[in-house]
């Protein structure tokens, strides 16, 4: 699509332009699909989390990982991406926090598997 969308840019061909999007206008909207899906999983997921007692905190955590680690890429524009960008995943992870206060446990199985993997990407570095 976004070769159609370069060379009628470039060529003037209005027509053509528009007629690529609309025949693409029904893909664009159904990624509005999966990003909401995408969006419900992270929130199924921050309330497993709570069920049972671990700080959600981890989930922002992973998602500020990706983001530092992506240098770019998965940065799109939201609209044509099947996946909320990182950012807008922060920001409503972040919200649900603030609205969702419970005691956090620590689970030493946890912080171990944690620190292991920490480890494991120091000595990949």
């Amino acid at each position: 699509m976004s070769g159609y969308i370069f060379i009628s840019a470039i060529i003037g061909d209005v027509s053509a332009l528009t007629a690529v999007i609309l025949e693409n206008a029904n893909t664009l909207k159904s990624l509005e699909y999966s990003r909401d899906f995408e969006k419900e999983a992270d929130m199924v997921g921050l309330q497993v989390l709570q069920q049972h007692k671990i700080n959600p905190h981890c989930m922002v955590e992973l998602f500020e990982h990706l983001a530092a680690h992506s240098k770019g890429r998965g940065q799109e524009t939201e609209f044509i991406s099947t996946h909320p960008l990182l950012a807008s995943r922060i920001s409503y992870i972040k919200k649900y926090m603030q609205t969702q206060k419970y005691p956090a446990a620590p689970s030493d199985s946890l912080n171990y598997y944690w620190q292991q993997i920490k480890k494991q990407e120091e000595n990949s570095h």
